[in-house]
């Protein structure tokens, strides 16, 4: 229920997908026959007042996970970021998604 009113709140912001909108796309654009050559998808979230961010990109037949981490406030503090990675990468490993850390 706490998605689907943030969802619903979202829904001013007009530069906003959700995943749930976008997720039959998505799976379409991956089962089809012909391969994009090559496709972005940047997903966000939100966390207090920072943000984490996943970028999968898929070009010359790879896929590339960048992560990122935005604080609201600078801080020289960067245990927020290194955990968010973290994160990324026990959630990636967990679902048996093979990575190579560049």
């Amino acid at each position: 229920m706490e998605q689907q009113d943030e969802q619903e709140s979202g829904k001013e912001h007009s530069e906003r997908v959700y995943w749930s909108e976008l997720k039959s796309t998505v799976t379409l654009m991956i089962r089809s026959s012909s391969v994009p050559g090559t496709l972005e998808l940047d997903f966000f979230r939100y966390m207090n007042r920072d943000m984490g961010s996943i970028r999968i990109s898929f070009e010359e037949g790879a896929f590339t996970l960048t992560t990122g981490y935005m604080q609201k406030e600078f801080s020289l503090d960067k245990r927020a970021s290194e955990d968010w990675d973290d994160e990324c990468m026990h959630y990636l490993m967990g679902n048996g998604i093979a990575v190579t850390v560049l």
